[in-house]
């Protein structure tokens, strides 16, 4: 039992550390550690995993097998919707009782520790683990649980999600998208001997509403995968964009959400695809032995960014760059979907919006269509563009 209880936990992620995204290469800095399992050589109860776990109950912080009781689902439920009380006194004018946007952090590291705790390993990620081992019933009690702890979580994610969008940071008006592309055409301007990159950037972006998923995006000539079971068997090591002259599709197999949506397939119009290819003819930018092949290069799009809002106009504050480009598409789409939705369907919109690699025009228009925006129903049908 000492092997399953929030102390060996905590240990083995101090000791060992834990992967971020899909790349076993990315891991999680100290800081992150300390804070979701507590710091080397604290007491058995620090971290937010800790914590969390001594609020569904005594058992639980024994033995994290009781994750799998009958009743957990409903613990946790209640858990997320109690006022628990700060361990420190607040400061004046804030909350005594935590918010939901810090419980929802809480619960989150029992996700981690579902996916990446090797005894339970949720999404039978562990080396050496065949198919047969996969499909075991113990297995994939596992992975039952953590879809429905999975879906609790985004579910109150959304409604910190919706809450935010709806009240956006102070001082920061963020432009229509429709003007910010206007404006970014107008000021980086294309001809027939140059493609300036914030010209092609903004293009992608209108089609390809993605977070910082530019960045070392390895371009290839090879046929693309044509669907999501193709691009799953590839194993690709890094997010690759397949080009031809009017043909360009990106397969990305590492980004932010990518436990959740697992890899992607994404295709651009014809009309952006060939602005592309010109692009990279022009720059010369597939792999020699003086290139690296990537469309962008490998380092992140955030200062780039940056300086093309700031030649824009666009006021920053203290947003991320890249957070003011998609909160820009995000609002817009939300003020044309939304008219007429029941504020549970702009929550899981807002959800989807926020969380989604890709928020296409197409994708919007039919999430707010269809009327039935379910979050367990879009992950297993969520369909990319093109």
């Amino acid at each position: 039992m000492e092997s399953f209880s929030v102390k060996a936990i905590n240990i083995h992620f101090r000791t060992k550390g834990r992967d971020i995204g899909t790349n076993t290469n990315q891991r999680a800095k100290q800081g992150i550690i300390s804070r979701q399992f507590g710091p080397p050589n604290s007491g058995e109860k620090s971290g937010s995993f800790a914590r969390f776990m001594e609020f569904l109950g005594p058992r639980y912080l024994e033995d994290a097998r009781e994750l799998f009781g009958r009743n957990t689902l409903r613990r946790i439920e209640t858990e997320m919707t109690k006022k628990h009380k700060k361990d420190r006194k607040p400061a004046r004018g804030q909350s005594e009782f935590i918010q939901l946007s810090t419980m929802v952090k809480l619960l989150e590291t029992v996700l981690i520790v579902l996916r990446e705790y090797p005894p339970f390993d949720a999404l039978c990620r562990v080396p050496g683990k065949s198919d047969d081992d996969c499909e075991e019933p113990a297995q994939e009690s596992v992975e039952k649980r953590y879809e429905e702890i999975d879906a609790l979580f985004n579910k109150y994610d959304a409604q910190v999600s919706a809450a935010n969008l709806a009240k956006p940071k102070e001082g920061v008006r963020v432009l229509p998208f429709k003007e910010m592309k206007r404006r970014a055409e107008r000021a980086f301007p294309r001809n027939s001997q140059e493609i300036p990159k914030q010209n092609l950037y903004i293009n992608m972006y209108a089609e390809f509403v993605s977070r910082d998923d530019m960045k070392n995006l390895k371009l290839s000539t090879e046929r693309p995968p044509q669907n999501i079971d193709a691009l799953k068997r590839l194993r690709l090591p890094q997010n690759t964009m397949n080009v031809s002259k009017k043909s360009a599709v990106i397969a990305l197999v590492d980004y932010k959400t990518s436990d959740l949506y697992g890899p992607q397939r994404f295709a651009f119009s014809e009309k952006v695809s060939k602005l592309i290819w010109e692009y990279i003819k022009l720059n010369m930018l597939l792999e020699t032995d003086k290139t690296s092949g990537t469309l962008f290069g490998k380092s992140g799009m955030s200062t780039f960014v940056g300086n093309m809002l700031d030649a824009i106009g666009q006021a920053r504050g203290n947003e991320g760059a890249i957070n003011v480009l998609r909160k820009s598409y995000v609002s817009s789409e939300m003020d044309k979907a939304g008219a007429g939705m029941t504020a549970d369907e702009r929550q899981a919109l807002a959800f989807h919006m926020r969380h989604l690699v890709n928020t296409s025009n197409k994708y919007v228009r039919d999430l707010a269509k269809d009327r039935v925006i379910n979050v367990q129903r879009l992950r297993r049908d969520v369909q990319p563009t093109g």
